[in-house]
């Protein structure tokens, strides 16, 4: 299996240093890491198990409106997956669209939802390819990965398919054995016009193909959703591909002209008051915390540097 590497705050040998990952914590979030050393996890299982014939990319990012980086995204024969890889641990329930976790017999939502963040990459990646003509009546799936032992889902027909940390080697091998639905060669132009894409315009944009003359996806239909997700509104949704309308020239050639008035007095014009500048800098809790942290490890390297100096002068 070919991979292609997007991943940022990598160091020159390919791998996450301490000093990258303290960037992408702060800059990503503190789970930022877990979520990256699972997806090792995750493609070190695929290399061993999937040829030469399926591509990889790993954290690209999907150009739109909003540039969106993408966690996984497996291009094949059997088609297209995007693999949404988590390391969280505990128990929760994945009902529908809805993600959270049960106390007693009560259901507490949790953000982010896995499941519905899952959906949204992936109607963005398939958005997105339909317009660069390469999906060819293919059908994205997504996938949610769990790779860590300690997390448990109590799935209830859930709107992305959950696979848990024991099954993952059993997911490799469904995905090498399914049935083929492209060739070798259009599975990398699908990779190759994610990383670089082709300009599209509006009249050259590919048609969308209707769900039902779409290939047979590679597992049973019966242990699949068949409920797409609610349509996301295109001014609110985090994948949009819509150009923005923008108003035309006659817009300010269409106030009708009026006789000349006579100019009125000016008033006094009022002081402007400033508004306050606001710190860019937002750090929360969890990170000022890490701040005192290593800050106070610092110090008491630096009193035990002292210390040892002392002593050793005195002997």
């Amino acid at each position: 299996m070919k991979v292609i590497d997007k991943t940022p705050y990598l160091d020159k040998k390919g791998s996450i240093g301490p000093l990258e990952r303290i960037k992408g914590t702060f800059s990503i979030g503190t789970n930022w890491y877990g979520d990256m050393k699972g997806q090792e996890e995750v493609i070190g299982i695929l290399e061993r198990i999937l040829d030469n014939k399926f591509v990889l990319a790993r954290n690209p990012i999907l150009p739109g409106a909003q540039d969106v980086r993408l966690p996984l995204v497996l291009s094949g024969p059997p088609g297209v997956f995007l693999l949404n890889v988590t390391n969280m641990r505990g128990m929760f329930r994945a009902k529908g669209e809805e993600w959270g976790t049960i106390s007693g017999d009560h259901f507490k939502p949790l953000k982010p939802n896995m499941i519905s963040l899952t959906a949204r990459y992936c109607q963005g990646l398939q958005k997105f390819l339909e317009r660069q003509g390469v999906m060819n009546m293919l059908t994205a799936e997504p996938i949610l990965l769990a790779t860590n032992p300690g997390m448990h889902v109590d799935t209830i027909r859930p709107l992305v398919r959950v696979v848990m940390s024991d099954a993952l080697e059993r997911f490799a091998v469904s995905v090498s054995q399914a049935r083929a639905l492209q060739s070798p060669e259009d599975a990398q132009l699908i990779i190759d016009r994610l990383i670089t894409p082709k300009t599209i315009t509006k009249e050259a944009s590919a048609p969308v193909v209707p769900a039902e003359q779409r290939q047979t996806p590679m597992y049973d239909p019966n242990d699949r959703f068949k409920e797409e997700a609610p349509a996301q509104s295109s001014r609110g949704s985090l994948f949009s591909f819509e150009e923005e309308a923008q108003p035309g020239p006659q817009a300010a050639a269409a106030q009708p002209l009026s006789a000349p008035a006579k100019p009125a007095a000016k008033a006094a014009a009022k002081p402007v008051k400033k508004k306050p500048v606001k710190s860019s800098i937002d750090i929360s809790n969890r990170q000022l915390g890490i701040i005192i942290g290593v800050f106070a490890v610092l110090v008491v390297c630096l009193i035990a540097i002292i210390a040892i100096g002392f002593y050793l002068n005195a002997s």
